[in-house]
């Protein structure tokens, strides 16, 4: 055996580190599949919508639907905030309406700011946006599911905070 390769020891060490590897990188890739399809991978829903199952090839897989419940709080942030609300102001008006964010906690401006930036509420699916050490680009699916609002609102407001 040369000096530059591992001995059978040092193989068997690292193989529970390697199939952890695989097993994330299979795991990332069905993810990016899945987004790619339409489908939404994340545990729970963002607030304003609902995961819906739905059967595709004999496997079970999640739709994002708008909640009724909580569908107008978000367009209500949306047309807030293009109104010129700023982001604390929104929350203090929902808080003083009694409407409970998706935690059942009070508004504050970072819940009403995570609303406001993502996509999904325009019908975007993203998966990878997280990623650390990761070269490939997010998955980003335009018309994956209803939007609650436009993406023009949607850019509008992202626009509004640059």
């Amino acid at each position: 055996m040369s000096v530059s390769e591992p001995d059978e020891f040092e193989l068997h060490d690292n193989m529970p580190e390697r199939m952890e590897r695989m097993n994330s990188e299979r795991s990332r890739r069905g993810r990016r599949e899945a987004a790619q399809r339409g489908f939404y991978t994340s545990s729970i829903a963002p607030y304003g919508y609902r995961k819906v199952t739905v059967m595709d090839s004999g496997k079970r897989h999640n739709k994002l639907e708008p909640d009724p419940q909580h569908a107008d709080t978000v367009r209500r942030i949306f047309e807030a905030r293009l109104q010129g609300a700023t982001e604390r102001g929104i929350a203090e008006q929902l808080n003083q309406e009694g409407i409970l964010s998706a935690t059942g906690q009070r508004w504050d401006a970072g819940k009403v700011r995570r609303i406001l930036r993502n996509e999904v509420y325009c019908g975007t699916i993203v998966v990878g946006r997280r990623a650390t050490g990761n070269a490939e680009a997010p998955v980003r699916v335009p018309n994956a599911f209803s939007a609650i609002i436009s993406q023009d609102e949607f850019d509008q407001v992202q626009r509004m905070d640059e």
